[in-house]
Protein backbone atom coordinates (compact mmCIF):
# COMPACT_ATOMS: atom_id res chain seq x y z
CA UNK A 1 0.00 0.00 0.00
CA UNK A 2 1.22 3.47 -0.80
CA UNK A 3 1.39 4.66 2.82
CA UNK A 4 3.95 7.31 1.98
CA UNK A 5 1.51 8.94 -0.42
CA UNK A 6 -1.28 8.87 2.13
CA UNK A 7 0.96 10.28 4.84
CA UNK A 8 2.17 13.01 2.50
CA UNK A 9 -1.32 13.91 1.36
CA UNK A 10 -2.53 14.40 4.91
CA UNK A 11 0.54 15.08 7.07
CA UNK A 12 2.53 17.36 4.82
CA UNK A 13 -0.57 19.35 3.92
CA UNK A 14 -1.35 19.75 7.61
CA UNK A 15 2.16 20.94 8.41
CA UNK A 16 2.25 23.32 5.45
CA UNK A 17 -1.24 24.81 5.40
CA UNK A 18 -3.55 23.74 8.24
CA UNK A 19 -1.38 24.07 11.31
CA UNK A 20 0.32 27.38 10.47
CA UNK A 21 -3.05 28.91 9.57
CA UNK A 22 -4.66 27.63 12.76
CA UNK A 23 -1.73 28.73 14.91
CA UNK A 24 -1.75 32.17 13.31
CA UNK A 25 -5.51 32.39 13.84
CA UNK A 26 -5.27 31.22 17.46
CA UNK A 27 -2.36 33.39 18.59
CA UNK A 28 -2.18 36.40 16.28
CA UNK A 29 -5.75 37.29 15.42
CA UNK A 30 -7.25 39.93 17.68
CA UNK A 31 -9.56 42.92 17.52
CA UNK A 32 -7.06 44.93 15.49
CA UNK A 33 -6.73 42.27 12.77
CA UNK A 34 -7.87 43.41 9.38
CA UNK A 35 -10.34 41.63 7.14
CA UNK A 36 -7.46 40.93 4.79
CA UNK A 37 -5.74 38.87 7.49
CA UNK A 38 -8.89 36.83 8.06
CA UNK A 39 -9.27 36.29 4.32
CA UNK A 40 -5.60 35.27 4.03
CA UNK A 41 -5.86 32.69 6.83
CA UNK A 42 -9.12 31.35 5.37
CA UNK A 43 -7.65 31.10 1.86
CA UNK A 44 -4.61 29.22 3.14
CA UNK A 45 -6.84 26.82 5.04
CA UNK A 46 -9.16 26.22 2.05
CA UNK A 47 -6.19 25.83 -0.30
CA UNK A 48 -4.78 23.22 2.09
CA UNK A 49 -8.10 21.34 2.03
CA UNK A 50 -8.05 21.38 -1.79
CA UNK A 51 -4.47 20.11 -1.93
CA UNK A 52 -5.20 17.42 0.67
CA UNK A 53 -8.27 16.17 -1.20
CA UNK A 54 -6.44 16.09 -4.52
CA UNK A 55 -3.52 14.24 -2.91
CA UNK A 56 -5.85 11.73 -1.30
CA UNK A 57 -7.68 11.21 -4.60
CA UNK A 58 -4.42 10.65 -6.48
CA UNK A 59 -3.03 8.25 -3.90
CA UNK A 60 -6.24 6.25 -3.53
CA UNK A 61 -6.64 6.00 -7.31
CA UNK A 62 -3.03 4.73 -7.57
CA UNK A 63 -3.68 2.16 -4.85
CA UNK A 64 -6.83 0.96 -6.59
CA UNK A 65 -5.08 0.84 -9.98
CA UNK A 66 -2.17 -1.14 -8.51
CA UNK A 67 -4.55 -3.63 -6.91
CA UNK A 68 -6.22 -4.34 -10.26
CA UNK A 69 -3.01 -4.89 -12.23
CA UNK A 70 -1.96 -8.50 -12.70
CA UNK A 71 1.13 -8.98 -10.58
CA UNK A 72 4.21 -10.73 -11.92
CA UNK A 73 3.83 -14.48 -11.25
CA UNK A 74 7.56 -15.12 -10.81
CA UNK A 75 8.00 -18.53 -9.21
CA UNK A 76 11.78 -18.55 -9.39
CA UNK A 77 14.70 -16.15 -8.96
CA UNK A 78 14.16 -13.05 -11.07
CA UNK A 79 16.42 -12.96 -14.13
CA UNK A 80 16.11 -9.75 -16.18
CA UNK A 81 18.10 -11.20 -19.10
CA UNK A 82 16.07 -14.40 -19.55
CA UNK A 83 13.19 -14.03 -22.06
CA UNK A 84 11.52 -17.05 -20.44
CA UNK A 85 11.13 -15.03 -17.24
CA UNK A 86 7.42 -14.09 -16.90
CA UNK A 87 8.48 -10.60 -15.80
CA UNK A 88 10.85 -10.05 -18.72
CA UNK A 89 10.11 -6.69 -20.31
CA UNK A 90 12.89 -6.56 -22.90
CA UNK A 91 16.08 -5.04 -21.52
CA UNK A 92 18.00 -2.78 -23.89
CA UNK A 93 21.03 -4.57 -25.34
CA UNK A 94 23.44 -1.69 -24.70
CA UNK A 95 22.85 -1.68 -20.94
CA UNK A 96 25.38 -3.68 -18.95
CA UNK A 97 24.89 -5.00 -15.45
CA UNK A 98 27.72 -5.67 -13.02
Amino acid sequence: INLQGLAGAVGMTAMTFFLPSLIHYAFNMHDRSTKLEYVWVGCNFLFGVLIMLSGLYGTISDILADSMVKQCPATYVYSPHDPRDPCHVGIHKNITFL
